[in-house]
């Protein structure tokens, strides 16, 4: 059977989401905000820059002499460190004159603020320096140049020193924004910012080479705070541009991780639409597989498991209303003993002389363990029906439909086992099994995919299918299969006591590959009589008397103690399904 396509609107829900949702799966995929705020490689964001250095190199030529341009220009690029050591120079020079001067505060100033960026290594060219280091070299070779040749120009060198210190004081941001936003838009902002920069520092050497009588004039016509107060704030106004960049960048940002979230939500949500869409299929496939195999099983005669229990509940209800057979105190804390017990294990439970109190027992021990919700499978006496294979032949036990039996409602506990497990049990293998040894192989297969197992089996159950294999009354084929083939197991010499040691290797296997456990009850009326001795050795002294004995029976029969009895029982059973249920080391 084929798993079912996912539901229309599913389907196409999906195929919906797939096309945004690999913008998830490619982090460089675009947006339409993403040009905000992605690295850009490519542009013309340089330009600015460009002109302004063409200009600046332009300018200074015609300035300044030739060792003064080589001064600035060297065949080596200029740093920070030689602004630096012009600007330590220059206040050396003014230590040594009025300590009330001016030049002296404003270069203290401009010292500490190129210190500082020299040690952080930023500064708003580093943008530039990764592709025009010329463009930075010429802009700290001009500052150089200016606190080398203005030192005796203290008004000027003081106006110069202010004007740095104060430009100093908007780098940090916009060093900041470029790096976290290295996009076009950013990139020519800041070459605007150079550019600037550079504009103010040609007007400072342009000032600085006048004669002493231009420098009158211009004082009186053009001070000099009025000269450089507009490029300041012009540097001031596109610093001021780049945060309003940044700040545009960061919402777009964060405008497009939302959106990632919302779609990554819708997402998450068509998955899980999916997830149980494929869920059901997958249920409703396990479901199909395991009503073949249902209808395989009654084909072939195999006893139904729950109508064997209900049997069994309505013959210990209509026994109790006339006698309490009851289970003796003393066996409640050898069964919580044997079900704390982290290793798997057998447990005999025999009569002392009640012949249906094994029975009794099951079903209790069946209800407490239901109750408490733990996977249990079981081989009862049921009410014999119409065979299948033959309506007119009344319906008979087998080995092999026993062991039918419990494998059918294993795969009932865990489907997984036909299709999860690395060798997964199939209805071809149900099919083509036709030995004992062929079924103890699959149900050994088909309870090792439990963690926690607990079979309980009648022996009784298992002697009238050996009686009805001797006495020739086959209501299916399995048995006569056996005898055919002539296996190990033939049915004809087929024993109670090679069911138990089956039983017996099986858990003995199980603890050796500690596979969790697996908790078999045996439940019999006299094991001596149809088992031998060595049979009880399989148990290791887990044995328990399922009532108090003959003369305990003959007792609650009589009116004057049934009461009393009845009573004790009700305590007893309630202690048996506390002992059980009550048990957490075996969840």
């Amino acid at each position: 059977m084929a798993l079912t396509p996912l539901t229309p609107h599913l389907q196409g829900a999906f195929e919906a989401a797939a096309a945004p949702n690999r913008a998830l799966i490619n982090p460089r995929a675009r947006t339409p905000y993403s040009d905000w705020y992605h690295s850009q490689l490519e542009g013309s964001w340089a330009q600015p820059a460009k002109q302004a250095y063409r200009v600046a190199v332009e300018t200074l030529k015609k300035e300044l002499s030739p060792d003064e341009f080589r001064s600035i220009c060297p065949s080596s690029h200029n740093s920070m460190l030689d602004v630096q050591s012009a600007v330590q120079s220059a206040l050396k020079d003014y230590e040594t004159r009025a300590k009330a001067s001016k030049a002296r505060m404003w270069l203290s100033s401009c010292s500490s603020r190129v210190k500082y960026y020299e040690s952080m290594s930023i500064s708003v060219f580093d943008t530039l320096a990764q592709h025009y280091p010329e463009f930075t070299s010429l802009a700290w070779g001009t500052f150089k140049f200016l606190f080398t040749a203005i030192l005796n120009h203290e008004e000027l060198l003081t106006e110069i020193s202010k004007a740095i210190s104060r430009i100093a004081d908007l780098l940090p941001r916009t060093e900041l924004y470029s790096e976290l936003y290295l996009t076009e838009r950013m990139r020519e902002a800041v070459a605007r910012l150079y550019a600037k920069i550079i504009e103010f520092a040609l007007k400072a050497v342009q000032w600085s080479k006048k004669g002493k009588i231009s420098h009158s004039v211009t004082a009186i016509l053009h001070p000099l705070k009025l000269s450089f107060g507009p490029v300041i704030d012009e540097i001031r106004e596109l610093s001021r541009r780049v945060d309003e960049l940044a700040n545009a960048a960061s919402k777009a940002e964060i405008r497009d991780q939302h959106a990632k979230i919302n779609r990554l939500e819708a997402q998450q949500s068509l998955q899980n639409e999916i997830l149980i869409d494929l869920r059901d299929q997958k249920q409703f496939f396990r479901n199909a597989q395991l009503e073949d195999v249902h209808q395989l099983m009654l084909q072939q005669g195999t006893p139904d498991s729950e109508t064997s229990l209900a049997f069994c509940r309505s013959m210990r209800t209509r026994r109790v209303q006339k006698f309490a057979t009851q289970l003796p105190a003393a066996s409640i804390p050898t069964v919580k003993a044997w079900v704390d017990d982290p290793t798997s294990s057998l447990l005999l439970a025999e009569s002392r002389g009640v012949r249906t109190s094994p029975l009794d027992f099951a079903v209790e021990f069946l209800n407490a363990v239901l109750e408490g919700g733990y996977p249990i499978i079981w081989a009862l006496p049921f009410l014999a029906g119409p065979s299948p294979l033959d309506e007119e032949r009344p319906q008979t036990l087998s080995i092999a439909g026993i062991l039918r039996s419990l494998v059918l409602q294993t795969l009932h506990l865990s489907a997984a086992a036909m299709t999860e497990s690395r060798n997964p049990v199939t209805i071809r293998h149900l099919r083509d099994a036709t030995t004992i040894d062929q079924w103890f192989q699959l149900l050994e297969r088909c309870v090792s995919m439990l963690p926690v197992l607990f079979i309980v089996v009648d022996i009784g159950v298992l002697e009238a299918a050996i009686n009805n294999a001797e006495s020739g009354n086959y209501d299916a084929d399995d048995d006569l299969d056996d005898i055919r083939s002539g296996s190990n197991n033939d049915v004809e010499h087929y024993r109670i006591s090679d069911f138990i040691d089956r039983m017996s290797n099986i858990i003995a296997d199980r603890r050796r590959r500690r596979q969790g456990r697996l908790k078999v009850v045996l439940t019999t009326v006299s094991l001596r009589q149809v088992a031998t001795m060595d049979s009880y050795d399989e148990f290791g002294g887990m044995c328990i008397p399922t009532d108090r004995g003959r003369q305990i029976g003959r007792l609650m029969r009589q009116p004057k103690y049934r009461g009393m009895f009845r009573q004790r029982n009700k305590r007893i059973s309630e202690e048996l399904r506390t002992a059980i249920g009550m048990s957490e080391s075996r969840k």
